[in-house]
C-alpha cells in the first residue's frame, strides 16, 4: 500500500509536469479576414485575425512575399501581454500570388506562424474581358480546348458531282 507521502509526491510531480507542458505549447493564431487561396481584385487588403496563448501574446508580426516583418496593430504590447489578442495590418499586393506569413510570440518567447496565399487579379488584367474569381486559369484552358477541338464539319458536297483524276505512269527517257 503506497504511503500518503508517496501519493502527494506523485500528485505534485504530475501537476508540475502538466504546467511545464502547458507553458511550452506554442501560441494559436487564426486569420479571420481572408482564406488561403482567395482571389482579390483590390491592390491592398486589411488582413486581420486573432491570437491566443495562456502565457500572453507579446508580439504579432506580418511579412508579405518574404519581405521585411511589419508590426501588426493589436490590442496589446510587449509590456501588456494579452491572453486573447485581435490584430490587423494593411498590406499592398503584387499582381498574382502573394505569400503572407503571420508570426506570433508569447511571453515565454515561443512562436507560431500562419501562412496564407492571396491571389491578386486586378480588373485591368487582359483576360478577354472575363473576370473570374479563383478559376480563371481553368476557364481559359477550357475555352482553348473547345476552340482547338471543335467539331469539324465536312465541306459541302455538290449533288451528282464526281471528280475524276487520271494518273499516267511516267515515260522512260529515250536513249
Amino acid at each position: 500500500m503506497p504511503t500518503r507521502k508517496f501519493v502527494y509526491s506523485v500528485i505534485v510531480i504530475y501537476a508540475l509536469a502538466s504546467m511545464s507542458l502547458a507553458a511550452e505549447a506554442a501560441p494559436s493564431i487564426e486569420v479571420t479576414s481572408h482564406r488561403s487561396g482567395q482571389t482579390v481584385r483590390d491592390g491592398a487588403i486589411t488582413l486581420s485575425g486573432t491570437a491566443s496563448d495562456p502565457d500572453g501574446i507579446t508580439v504579432i508580426l506580418v511579412s508579405i512575399n518574404r519581405g521585411p516583418w511589419q508590426d501588426a496593430t493589436w490590442n496589446g504590447s510587449r509590456d501588456d501581454p494579452k491572453v486573447n489578442a485581435t490584430w490587423s495590418v494593411r498590406l499592398p499586393l503584387l499582381e498574382g500570388a502573394n505569400l503572407i506569413v503571420v508570426n506570433v510570440t508569447n511571453s515565454a518567447n515561443e512562436t507560431a506562424n500562419k501562412t496564407i496565399l492571396i491571389d491578386h487579379s486586378s480588373p485591368q488584367s487582359d483576360n478577354g474581358g472575363v473576370i473570374v474569381a479563383g478559376g480563371g486559369i481553368t476557364l481559359l484552358v477550357v475555352l482553348i480546348a473547345l476552340l482547338a477541338f471543335r467539331v469539324k464539319r465536312s465541306p459541302p458536297q455538290a449533288e451528282d458531282s464526281q471528280t475524276v483524276v487520271k494518273v499516267e505512269a511516267p515515260k522512260e527517257p529515250d536513249e
